[in-house]
């Protein structure tokens, strides 16, 4: 027991670890439940936008200038905010009716505040970084290659979301493919663009039939390439084709889950198929239009369809059909 545990140390302290700065406040001269609401928002506001991306060892100080707060919930607000010998200032004032409105106002203010002005802290090495961010999107100032996909990652290596490189140039734009809003200077490591799914199909009469697919971002953004096999009313196939997909966060914006994680999808292919019936080769196409959810490696699709299939000698009509599948992407 001795030799395994001097084993799992020795394994732990060969490990990278990722070393970030402790916070410590110094807020003791506010009192109330106002001054209990502030210190825990300016706490927890400093932890997401300030620590999730700075790197190294000492202490990150937040400490209080100014506090005055005045009936019923107007707060004027004064911090210091200090990393060794850099320090920035901090000016808030606030009006809500309610506590709960103040403590929104407050974290929404000071997360502003933080997006650009916290890069103060940050250090830059030479990693691919994220940049500045708009209402749909992202930007890059390191060079990037159309259509690659990228995970964003905060100071502890942490997975915030993904991104894909819509245009590139002097300032790449990126767009937001799931997870969670992204902040300026977060790492950006490339992903190989590639899934595997699994989809039921339900026909017009109510037959079930599966399909098996591999995804490959290839170089073409914005389409992928898919090969894939499956089965269908008439027997078993193999499918070829490409797809496209529109990230819901270019029309819709980053600030906002839903839009962050969703995307619509075309995807046509073409098929060579053996009717088990009567034994013929055939020759087929499907066109899909679907609704897809990201919740981080993991997709989730609903759509519909059409396939069409056809022999030498006949064709076969499969109509419409709706698909509900689940993929794997990394």
């Amino acid at each position: 027991m001795k030799r395994v545990t001097v084993f799992v140390l020795i394994l732990a302290s060969l490990l990278p670890l990722s070393a970030r700065p402790r916070l410590v406040l110094d807020l003791a001269t506010a009192q109330g439940e106002v001054a209990a609401m502030v210190g825990g928002t300016v706490e927890r506001v400093a932890e997401h936008s300030l620590l999730s991306r700075m790197e190294g060892e000492g202490s990150l100080s937040i400490s209080l200038d100014d506090y005055l707060l005045t009936e019923p919930y107007d707060l004027r607000l004064g911090l210091m905010v200090s990393y060794g010998e850099k320090s920035l200032p901090l000016q808030v004032s606030l009006h809500a009716q309610s506590l709960g409105a103040l403590e929104k106002g407050l974290e929404r203010k000071l997360s502003l505040l933080l997006l650009y002005d916290g890069l103060l802290f940050v250090e830059e090495d030479e990693a691919l970084r994220l940049g500045s961010s708009y209402n749909q999107g992202y930007a890059s100032s390191d060079p990037l290659g159309k259509g690659e996909y990228y995970q964003v990652l905060d100071a502890e290596a942490k997975r915030w979301g993904s991104v894909v490189v819509q245009q590139v140039g002097a300032v790449s734009i990126l767009a937001q493919t799931e997870g969670k809003e992204l902040l300026p200077s977060m790492r950006l490591k490339r992903m190989e663009g590639r899934a595997v799914s699994l989809s039921l199909l339900v026909s017009q009469t109510r037959d079930l039939f599966f399909d098996a697919l591999y995804e490959q971002e290839v170089g073409l953004y914005p389409f992928t390439f898919l090969v894939g096999v499956g089965t269908s009313p008439v027997g078993l196939h193999a499918q070829t084709g490409l797809a496209v997909r529109l990230p819901l966060s270019l029309l819709f914006g980053i600030h906002h889950g839903v839009w962050r994680n969703s995307s619509l999808s075309a995807s046509c292919t073409l098929g060579l198929g053996y009717a088990l019936s009567d034994s013929q080769l055939l020759l087929g196409s499907r066109v899909v239009v679907s609704y897809q959810y990201r919740i981080g490696d993991l997709r989730l699709e609903g759509g519909v369809g059409n396939q069409n299939w056809a022999s030498e000698h006949s064709s076969f009509g499969s109509g419409l059909f709706l698909m509900l599948g689940t993929a794997y992407t990394w």
